[in-house]
């Protein structure tokens, strides 16, 4: 399949590179998402959307900044893209700029079943993260002499 975007560009996708949502809030009719990495060196990728390839956004496994995130596994992960289990699944968190500071909205992760490609946003209840989480600023590199 062949995505279209002014802002992406020209997007090769197989059908089973695309993740299905009932809809994202604010979004609800945007269904159909690839990911899509942004540099082979860099933490972030693109969810695009398939049904309207102008919609993308930043996201970024949360555990890279924050590894014990989430601070309470739950089931509720896990049913909101249809497992009944403990199955594996992939955090994402979006990345938002405000004022130039980047964030995570550690709120409401973004849940995907790498075996059946459905995804949903999870809003945590009671959670203490927070919809905009500040990214921790990259550790300075010793000088090497």
């Amino acid at each position: 399949m062949t995505i279209e975007s002014r802002r992406f560009g020209r997007i090769e996708a197989q059908e089973e590179q695309i993740f299905h949502f009932d809809g994202l809030p604010g979004f609800a009719d945007a269904k159909r998402f690839v990911l899509l990495r942004h540099d082979r060196d860099s933490p972030f990728e693109w969810l695009i959307c398939v049904d309207d390839p102008e919609l993308g956004f930043v996201v970024t496994d949360p555990r890279q900044f924050f590894p014990s995130y989430p601070d309470r596994p739950s089931p509720e992960l896990h049913r909101a893209v249809g497992q009944q289990s403990e199955a594996p699944i992939d955090l994402l968190a979006i990345v938002q700029l405000r004022e130039g500071e980047p964030s995570l909205n550690l709120m409401a992760p973004l849940v995907l079943d790498p075996e059946t490609h459905r995804g949903a946003q999870v809003i945590l209840d009671g959670s203490a993260h927070e919809l905009r989480t500040p990214l921790p600023k990259p550790k300075a590199k010793a000088n090497e002499d």
